[in-house]
């Protein structure tokens, strides 16, 4: 998407969530944890305060003007009961899990180009 798309894309989301639920939306999570800075800077402007990003992501250097960053873990319909207490006992062995995971989202991308 060129820069024009992922704004109206993000501000037409946001209209559309608040005008569902009534209440204001100040949250965004980036999918699949890409960024670029100028999604970053429209998702500021936009009026979120809180961006979320996954934990196996978070050694990439982030630069925010107005928004606070916030770190979140990824779910899979594959995750059991002890892969979530794992999750949240931060255990190495899931951050792995998590980032083999990720690594195929660039592939997903790219299948859905070609199709």
């Amino acid at each position: 998407m060129n820069n024009n798309e992922i704004k109206d894309d993000v501000v037409t989301s946001k209209l559309i969530i608040e005008e569902i639920t009534g209440k204001e939306v100040v949250s965004f999570c980036l999918p699949f944890g890409d960024y670029t800075r100028k999604a970053i800077e429209i998702i500021e402007d936009a009026g979120f305060k809180y961006l979320f990003m996954q934990l196996p992501l978070l050694k990439m250097a982030v630069k925010l003007r107005k928004i606070q960053l916030q770190f979140c873990r990824s779910i899979y319909s594959t995750d059991s009961v002890k892969s979530l207490q794992n999750k949240y006992q931060n255990i190495n062995g899931e951050h792995l899990k998590e980032y083999f995971i990720h690594s195929f989202s660039n592939a997903t991308v790219l299948v859905k180009e070609i199709l």
